[in-house]
Formats: C-alpha cells, structure tokens, sequence
C-alpha cells in the first residue's frame, strides 16, 4: 500500500474517531465535573459554626476514576491537582497532592479485586482510605503547625466526604456509562 494512502487512511479515521460528538461529549462532561468538584472544594462554605467544613471531593474522584477509568486521571494531573488545591487553600506544599496520589495507587493496586464487589464493599473500601487520609493529613499539619490541632473538623470532613461517596458515584457512573457505550458504538463503526 502507498504510505500516502495509508496516512491518509490515518488521518480520516483519527478524525472520525476524535471528532465524533458522541464520543467526545462524555469525555467533556467528565472533566467538566472534575473541574467543577474542585472549584467546589477549594470555596468557602459559608458556615459561621462550621468553618473547617470541607468534604473531599478530590478524594472521591481519585478513588472513582482510578478505580473505573484509570486512563482520564494519571498520576501526574493528580499530583497537579493536588498542588494546586495546597496552593490555593494554604495548605502546605504537596500534602494534598501526596495525599490523592497516594489513594490513586493504593485503589489501581486493589482494583482488580474491588472491580468485582458489591457496591458497599467499595463504599467501605473508600471509607477506610477515606478516613486514613484524614488521619494522616491531620497528624501532618500537627507536625508541621508543632501543635495539636482540633480532631472534631477531621473527623466531620471525613464523614461528609463518605456520605457523600455514593451520590457523586452515581453521576460518575452515568458518565462512565456514556463513555462505554461511546467506545462501544466507534468499534462497532470499524
């Protein structure tokens, strides 16, 4: 075959395949949503009585997308996440950013035994990372502030982060979903 046929060949199905709207829009809802949950993470809540009120969304999508879409999130845009969540909140350097990269490898290690449970098992799965990160996070800023700080916004923030697992999991799943059936209709198309 011509190489310039073949290039050609190329080039039409690498347009075909990145320019088909169906395929694409999952993936643009996708990071949508993970931009918008840091946005979310990194505002104030507003909440007088409340004021260390900050559920983990990062958390939640590192534990997701590692689990069921390793390829959206590598280690590398995690860690910048994380970087920029520390910057942004005054967090010391890269704790945030340790932290996310630590339950994105800790979940790619146990994924192929968590990819066949049921969804409780995940949830508790996620509970425990969940709560071993607050715990760490906490006992690193102890650390580096050389006092004790408070357990009662840890432990808060850690429960609001794993009550809200399952909800943000649902949209995260549809356009899991989406996704799917996308790669599902352009192999069907070749």
């Amino acid at each position: 075959m011509n190489i310039f046929i073949y290039r050609k060949k190329i080039l039409e199905d690498a347009e075909r395949h990145f320019t088909s709207w169906p395929y694409i829009m999952p993936y643009v809802l996708l990071y949508t949503m993970i931009i918008s949950l840091f946005i979310l993470s990194v505002l104030p809540t507003g909440y007088v009585s409340f004021s260390d009120l900050q559920p983990s969304f990062l958390m939640i999508t590192v534990f997701y997308l590692s689990m069921f879409l390793p390829a959206t999130l590598p280690y590398t845009v995690v860690f910048i996440l994380g970087v920029l969540f520390d910057l942004i909140m005054g967090f010391p350097m890269a704790i945030t950013a340790l932290l996310l990269v630590s339950v994105q490898l800790i979940v790619q290690t146990q994924r192929r035994f968590l990819l066949g449970q049921p969804f409780i098992v995940l949830w508790l799965s996620f509970a425990l990372i969940c709560a071993a990160g607050f715990i760490i996070q906490w006992a690193v800023f102890c650390l580096f502030f050389w006092k004790v700080m408070l357990f009662q916004p840890i432990l808060i923030n850690a429960s609001l982060t794993i009550l809200l697992f399952p909800f943000l999991v649902v949209c995260f799943h549809k356009i899991r979903n989406m996704i799917v059936e996308g790669q599902q209709e352009l192999m069907a198309h070749e």
